[in-house]
């Protein structure tokens, strides 16, 4: 259960840190954002299917690979006639290839808009095929993990995550091959009560309760004086006067109507 109040930011600069027996924590948090609640659409590929071209699909045509036979009977119930490839683990899904193009996605491996802006259960979805391709679990603390050396896929993963509620951030580092510097790559972890895969063997690893409560409110850590200049500020209109703001989307106001 979450308490909390109000405070001013001249408030929060001067309690920022707060003293507990000999030592001192930081005091001030706000939950995290639960997510977007927008309306169902009409999507050209289901949204797992999707999710799976973009962790373990060639980037020139419509085949996958998988050595998941609950990956393929995820294939086999989409609208796509699946054919196995001589070469093992690969799977070709007949009629992807034009639905790709269509996209914009051949070639070009990113997340479009309208998956972002999509209802819940297609985002849902469209992360549950990323993760169970491209995804992990730690066997140690059930953080799920996904990886991308993609830049555009990384920034539309963090815009996904985050639109479902889930707090996480990129972790950059260098991409190897056999030993050899490839490029930059980024990684995400994160904990989340959401069912964030599909395939078996890896749900059963993921933590989904008895958390510690930190994975969803964001610590305010510091500030910074900028000094004093006019601005103009907004107030939105709704009965808490909240918004979103940052690529974060965290929950802030700025108006004195909601002190009130």
């Amino acid at each position: 259960r979450m308490f909390g109040s109000v405070k001013t930011t001249q408030e929060i600069c001067e309690t920022i840190l707060e003293k507990f027996s000999s030592r001192k924590q930081l005091n001030h948090s706000i939950p995290v954002f639960s997510g977007f609640n927008l309306p169902v659409r009409e999507l050209p590929i289901d949204p797992y299917i999707l999710g799976m071209w973009l962790g373990d699909g060639s980037s020139n045509s419509g085949q996958i690979t998988t050595a998941d036979q609950e990956v393929v009977e995820q294939l086999k119930n989409s609208k796509y006639e699946v054919v196995k490839n001589k070469s093992l683990y690969l799977w070709n899904c007949l009629g992807l290839l034009t639905d790709l193009k269509k996209l914009g996605v051949l070639k070009n491996k990113h997340i479009p808009m309208e998956y972002l802006r999509s209802d819940a259960d297609s985002r849902l979805a469209l992360l549950q095929g990323l993760l169970d391709s491209d995804g992990t679990v730690s066997k140690k603390s059930g953080a799920v993990s996904f990886t991308t050396t993609k830049e555009r896929l990384r920034d539309g993963f963090y815009e996904l995550a985050t639109s479902l509620g889930i707090k996480t951030r990129a972790v950059s580092k260098l991409a190897k091959l056999n030993g050899r510097i490839i490029g930059p790559c980024w990684k995400f972890q994160f904990l989340s009560e959401m069912q964030c895969f599909r395939l078996t063997r890896k749900l059963q690893l993921q933590k989904r309760n008895n958390f510690r409560g930190i994975h969803n409110i964001r610590y305010i850590t510091g500030f910074e004086q900028l000094g004093k200049q006019l601005v103009k500020c907004i107030e939105v209109d709704s009965p808490d006067h909240l918004y979103l703001a940052g690529k974060a989307m965290i929950k802030t106001h700025n108006s004195l109507l909601s002190a009130h």
